[in-house]
């Protein structure tokens, strides 16, 4: 157990010095006229490499380095849709200071490319940036239909495709679009405060289920400790890895369905 979870972190840690070290280099090509690290970013033959040379050398086995290779591989794509889903999280966040603003502006006079260059300048990222964009494609003679797709694309989110096609719509009937402004921001009002109630009702059993994912391992990696004899048939008879199988799979089944009673679709 104690080899298996040294092999994951350091497989991981590959994984994720390798991601971190081209992210860095990322920064160096947009100044230099000759990119290096840009070729390798999401290349997985590089993560593979170092993670099995890392392996093989802080574990001295290279079918140690051969797994490590393998966990090292997939980092990138995990850390990828973290920051993706962290991104869109500060995204919906800031949707509806941006409704705002640009509401206010159109009450005050202004056109609705006026107000969102006022949502731009007064927001910070990520969502100035995505407004900045829309901004600039115009310029470049972009419609602001195509404008206002590409950022429903580029964002996804249900949030978004609600405010866009809204817009959208208004804008070419000529209907009201600050009063449909406030009742889109009134309706996401009111789901951020139920969500946020029931993240507040369903943290206990989060908890409960991180809770029974962690204290077995532990257990098993004090146990092996203090008593190496009662742990050891677990893992070198087929009985006690039979068990051990049967142990690993309910733990799995309870905590999916944790998962699953404590996550709400909104």
């Amino acid at each position: 157990m104690i080899a298996i979870a040294g092999i994951v972190l350091v497989g991981g840690s590959a994984g994720f010095i390798t991601w971190w070290v081209l992210s860095h280099g990322l920064e160096k090509d947009k100044k230099s006229k000759t990119p290096l690290f840009s070729t390798f970013k999401n290349n997985p033959f590089i993560y593979s490499i170092s993670g099995f040379l890392l392996g093989w050398m802080l574990l001295n086995s290279i079918p140690a380095g051969g797994i490590c290779a393998v966990i090292a591989c997939f980092i990138p794509g995990k850390v990828k849709k973290w920051k993706n889903a962290k991104r869109d999280d500060e995204l919906n966040s800031q949707l509806v200071d941006a409704i705002g603003i640009i509401s206010s502006s159109l009450k005050a006079g202004f056109s609705l490319l006026q107000g969102i260059g006022t949502a731009a300048g007064r927001l910070p990222e990520p969502i100035s940036g995505e407004l900045k964009t829309v901004l600039k494609e115009n310029r470049l003679g972009v419609s602001l239909e195509e404008s206002l797709l590409s950022l429903g694309g580029r964002v996804k989110s249900d949030d978004f495709d609600l405010v866009i096609t809204a817009t959208l719509v208004s804008h070419e009937t000529g209907g009201n679009i600050t009063g449909v402004y406030e009742r889109i921001v009134s309706t996401m009002r009111a789901r951020n405060r139920m969500q946020l109630k029931l993240r507040t009702v369903t943290s206990q059993g989060k908890l409960q289920g991180i809770i029974i994912g962690i204290l077995p391992v532990i257990l098993i990696l004090v146990l092996s400790r203090i008593a190496p004899d009662m742990i050891y048939p677990l893992f070198h008879t087929f009985a006690g890895i039979l068990m051990l199988t049967g142990a690993v799979t309910l733990e799995l089944i309870g905590v999916f369905f944790i998962k699953r009673i404590t996550t709400v679709d909104m």
